[in-house]
């Protein structure tokens, strides 16, 4: 993680409320980001996202300026996006808004100071998803997907939000497996390979997940992202869990529940494989979607499957044995 400055010489902007002074570097899945702000909490709020991921890529960083204002919506609404000709505005409400222009990789966030006091709510819906939004231009394709790892080889649990991905991911991490991502899995533009990067700082799950695993009931801090309630507890809190950053897929599982007992796989094809990752992602410019379909098209050469399943206790030893067989 960069050190953090104070920027001592900046051009006063006369619409600015006041100047962004403070200036550090973060490094998520080892990306450089700049980001300049007028409050150190912001800055604060970026090391609990990225603090521990080293500096790996040489590229130009992506920019993002954090205004923050006094006062604000208590609670703030949850936010709405909107893309149109490489411009992403993210409005929760007249106090707190964003702007990215995707083609500079540049995004401009003006805050209140009450949002920015729910630390969750901020990194999830605006801090994070600006840094990432504007990775995915030129650097990175993020996929709706956890990540594990048995025996050295990556499996990808893929489906849509509610699917129990998270869910799956820990059990299989509680379980022996290696941890890499709950929710976002990241592959390199242009890469022609199956290697992915993970995320394995942090696990969220929905609050009904404590039912299903006690030992999270004691972390209580949330932030409601799609609308619900989300408990985020660092991995460093399981230290029986072993993670690691990077690993080769060498299965796809689309994961659907079903109501009953039992357990039950069936083959994906490729092409359907493709079809159900590229669904998943926000349609950028021509040029960028083109770009992330064909790296997304090295990923599925990995055997696919869907794995229909009521418990996580069913699901684990057939993924196992599908892993085995790759």
């Amino acid at each position: 993680m960069g050190q953090q400055s104070t920027l001592q010489k900046i051009p006063r902007d006369p619409l600015a409320e006041s100047p962004l002074t403070l200036q550090q570097t973060f490094y998520p899945i080892g990306f450089p980001v700049d980001i300049r702000a007028n409050r150190a909490a912001v800055l604060e709020a970026a090391a609990e996202s990225w603090g521990s991921f080293p500096a790996e890529f040489e590229r130009a960083p992506v920019r993002i300026h954090v205004a923050v204002h006094a006062g604000g919506s208590d609670p703030a609404p949850e936010p709405v996006y909107r893309l149109e000709r490489g411009l992403m505005l993210i409005v929760s409400g007249r106090d707190d808004f964003a702007f990215c222009d995707l083609r500079s990789r540049f995004g401009w966030c003006r805050i209140s100071s009450n949002m920015l006091a729910d630390r969750g709510w901020f990194r999830w819906f605006f801090l994070e998803a600006m840094a990432y939004l504007l990775l995915n231009q030129e650097d990175v394709v993020s996929i709706h997907a956890a990540c594990v790892e048995r025996n050295g080889r990556g499996v990808l649990l893929c489906g849509a939000s509610g699917g129990g991905k998270s869910t799956l991911a820990y059990a299989c991490a509680r379980a022996g497996w290696t941890y890499l991502s709950d929710d976002a899995t990241i592959l390199l533009q242009g890469s022609g390979s199956r290697e992915v990067l993970g995320r394995p700082n942090q696990f969220r799950f929905r609050p009904e997940a404590m039912d299903l695993f006690p030992e999270i009931a004691g972390h209580s801090a949330s932030i409601k992202p799609n609308g619900k309630p989300t408990v985020e507890v660092p991995v460093r809190a399981f230290p029986r869990i072993s993670t690691a950053s990077r690993s080769r897929i060498e299965r796809i599982v689309f994961l659907k529940r079903r109501r009953g007992p039992g357990v039950q796989a069936r083959p994906v094809s490729a092409a359907d494989a493709l079809e159900r990752m590229m669904s998943e992602l926000p349609v950028y410019s021509e040029e960028v979607s083109r770009r992330h379909r064909h790296t997304v098209s090295a990923l599925v050469a990995a055997p696919a499957c869907q794995l229909e399943y009521a418990h996580f206790d069913h699901a684990i030893p057939l993924l196992a044995r599908l892993v085995d067989e790759s």
